[in-house]
């Protein structure tokens, strides 16, 4: 799972440079979508990799524990994404591209994996 912490590490560094450019560029709206998209973002991937993870472990997990990080992901996450889309203090355009950050993490990733 290294590349995946490289990623995670790669997006917090692009958004701490993006947020400040896209508040003073297109307002405080586009930096909260950006912001509200790229942590839902690591939320998502944090609880896929959390629901993957027992497949390649020899132990098996209690089935109330992926049954709580179903409701947390299904639910909860997908509630917040809508209001991060919908809500009037946030910008659908900024969420998108907060969450698109995180395709472009994984791909400078790989980049950096083939260079090296």
């Amino acid at each position: 799972m290294p590349f995946l912490t490289r990623a995670f590490r790669l997006m917090g560094i692009l958004s701490a440079a993006l947020l400040p450019i896209v508040a003073w560029t297109w307002g405080w709206r586009a930096a909260i979508g950006l912001a509200g998209g790229m942590l839902w973002a690591l939320a998502n991937v944090w609880v896929n990799g959390m629901l993957v993870k027992p497949i390649g472990s020899p132990q098996r997990r209690r089935w109330w524990k992926t049954a709580s990080l179903v409701v947390l992901k299904v639910p909860v996450l997908y509630v917040i994404g809508a209001a991060l889309l919908l809500g009037p203090w946030s910008s659908p355009l900024g969420f998108v591209a907060g969450f698109s950050l995180w395709f472009v993490a994984l791909g400078l990733g790989a980049l950096r994996g083939v260079a090296a």
